[in-house]
This record gives C-alpha cells, structure tokens and sequence, in this order.
C-alpha cells in the first residue's frame, strides 16, 4: 500500500530534498544537519522518538533512512535508533556501531567521523545510565592545545567556538607555534630528536575568556600561516556539555 513507507532525510543540501508529493507526501526533513557533523542530542533524541511513533503506527511500516553518501550521517542515526529501540538486541554503542559498519560496508568503515561516533556513545551512555537530558552550563576559559614538535613549521594557530546552529560565540587571538630549539642527542644513532611535544593553553592567564556554553558545543582549530597565505582548518570536534556533568 502507499502508506507502508516513510521516508526520513538526513540531507542538509537544498539541490537534495525532495518533492513530498512524489512519496504520497510521506517526506520527513526535520532531521537534516551537516555532511562529516554530528546532529544535536535534542535532534536524536526527537528523530526515535518520531521513528518509533511511526513504527507503533504500522507494524509492517518500513523507514528508510538516508544521507548523502548513506554512511555517515545515516548510521548516526541508524545506530542511535537501534539502541533506543531494540533495548534486547542493541545495548553496547560500540558494538552497535561496529555491527553497522559490517552490514552497511564491504570495509567495515562506516560511521568514521570522531564526533559523530562520540555522540552515539553519548546517546548510549544517556539510555544504559537512565538519565534524563536537561541543559547543563559550562563556563569555558581557553582551549590546552598539545602539539608534536616535528609536526610544526613556523606557523600559528587559532580557534572559534562556535553553537549547535554554527554561529560563532568566540574567535581566539593567533599564537605562534615554533619548534622547541631543546636538542635531545641520541648517544648511538648520528641524527638528532627534537623535544616530541609542546603545550601551549589559549587564552594564556592573562587573557580574559568567561564563556558561558551549553549544550552542543563546535571547536574548530585553525593554521594561520600557510603557503597559501590564508588560514587552513586544521581540525574540528564536538561535544556536550551534559556529559561533562555525566561522563
């Protein structure tokens, strides 16, 4: 029958979103976030939910989940589900997303992105513990950044902070990176080591930061000075702040 299929996209691109009436109007985009990110703890909390009223409806329904490429985004979601929905079967969120990765790759990659694979541990730790997730603030003071001394050109780096809709909160000041000129002689080989790693905490202690964050939380790390002349992302990962009061 028309009605035996619901279809959940999990694709932010507008080019990607479909004609509901090509579907019977069974079209749901209220789950939509960004390619190599994770969705918000409200977001995967209201999409079982959702999933599992659409699935009480109908025994035989069938939900189709899907993102762009069907991997990533898809199998956050997916594996979150699983260990809301199927309790007896699904449990253990590494174990969930490692049983995604054999079923949906011939590679066993699936789910890869850190943050994204954080939060489908987090959701695991919300159910497994019976929490009940509320709004937690954090006051946040600077970022301790570690960094391998023969990874690192004479260069610089920085941050922004940012919320769950990427709306910047803070910019970081640049701070230079240099090698460590401490030599480390090797008594038998004829070459030299430099010192493995260095520490640098951004703002330093004099620098002012009190920012009150809750909730999802982007770190987005940055070079400053390239060869191309303009900053380069580095790095970034999420993470939320109830589970620093939870961990």
């Amino acid at each position: 029958g028309k009605n035996l299929f619901k279809l959940d996209i999990r694709c932010v691109e507008s080019e990607r979103q479909y004609d509901g009436s090509c579907f019977n109007n069974n079209v749901c985009a209220d789950f939509s976030f960004e390619d190599h990110n994770p969705p918000s703890m409200k977001m995967i909390l209201a999409f079982c939910q959702h999933v599992k009223t659409q699935l009480n409806l109908m025994t035989d329904r069938t939900i189709v989940i899907h993102c762009k490429a069907g991997k990533g985004r898809t199998g956050v979601m997916s594996c979150c589900f699983l260990l809301y929905y199927y309790r007896d079967e699904f449990n253990d969120p590494l174990q969930t997303l490692r049983f995604y990765a054999q079923q949906r790759t011939s590679n066993e990659k699936g789910v890869t992105i850190p943050s994204q694979r954080r939060y489908v541990e987090y959701f695991g730790h919300l159910l497994n513990n019976q929490l009940i997730y509320t709004l937690k603030q954090i006051v946040f003071t600077g970022l301790l950044i570690t960094y391998e001394q023969n990874q690192i050109l004479n260069s610089g780096i920085s941050y922004t902070l940012s919320s769950s809709n990427h709306r910047i909160q803070y910019q970081s000041f640049e701070i230079p990176l240099e090698r460590d000129t401490t030599i480390h002689q090797d008594s038998i080989a004829n070459y030299s080591v430099l010192n493995a790693t260095h520490k640098h905490f951004i703002p330093s202690s004099n620098q002012q930061c009190q920012i009150p964050l809750e909730e999802d939380i982007l770190i987005e790390i940055f070079l400053t000075k390239t060869k191309r002349g303009k900053p380069e992302k580095l790095c970034h990962f999420w993470f939320n702040t109830f589970f620093l009061f939870y961990p």
